[in-house]
């Protein structure tokens, strides 16, 4: 691994080469893999996760091996590697042909409340990739999000800020939510948002043709 890591200290090493090679070289991937996993360097730690994630977009069937290794970073109590984690389990719901995010989505979901809030907004923005393959979860997540004031931890201001991304999930699936009116209500109270991001989103959000 040292001459990998030596790649890393480098300002011009070239992460194109590495998302190509450790997509043809097995031995290649696990080094990176076990390297994210046990590293206490931090820009080690996220050289190998950029790596990883750009590769596992690209080829996600070749990583679904490694699906227990990157759930091992959701329990973390580092928060870059839970939102580390987060993303890869994302990148693999393509090839969950083995139904392993059943078992572990109540704990993902848990992660909407996650400890620090930019997680939070992390595990969010995943859940809407993930939906967009799976989308058995679409009831269960609504009914989380609309009763979201009662479950985050958070203060005013991050909570607000939070709930831009939670406009995007009910714009994109509101063809698979049942309840419509309550989602488009939340959608339009947020017209009055602190946050002017989510504000500005709630005005000209996707659903207020169906405002009252």
């Amino acid at each position: 691994m040292i001459e990998i890591i030596d790649e890393f200290k480098k300002d011009d090493y070239n992460l194109e080469n590495f998302v190509k090679e450790v997509q043809e070289d097995e031995k290649l991937r696990d080094r990176i893999v076990k390297e994210l996993l046990g590293s206490s360097d931090i820009k080690i730690i996220l050289d190998c996760y950029e790596i990883l994630n750009k590769a596992s977009l690209e080829n996600p069937k070749l990583f679904y091996k490694y699906w227990k290794n990157f759930y091992s970073l959701i329990k973390s109590r580092d928060y870059n590697h839970r939102n580390i984690g987060s993303t890869l389990i994302a990148n693999l719901i393509s090839v969950d042909e083995n139904n392993l995010f059943e078992e572990i989505a109540e704990e993902y979901f848990s992660h909407i409340n996650d400890e620090y809030f930019k997680t939070s907004q992390v595990f969010i923005k995943n859940i809407t990739r993930i939906s967009k393959v799976n989308d058995k979860y679409i009831e269960r997540l609504t009914d989380i999000y609309l009763n979201i004031d009662n479950i985050w931890t958070y203060n005013e201001k991050q909570k607000e800020q939070l709930k831009f991304d939670l406009i995007r999930f009910f714009e994109t699936f509101y063809g698979k939510i049942d309840k419509k009116e309550q989602v488009v209500k939340y959608v339009q109270d947020l017209a009055n948002s602190v946050s002017p991001k989510t504000r500005r989103r709630s005005k000209n959000s996707k659903l207020k043709k169906y405002y009252k």
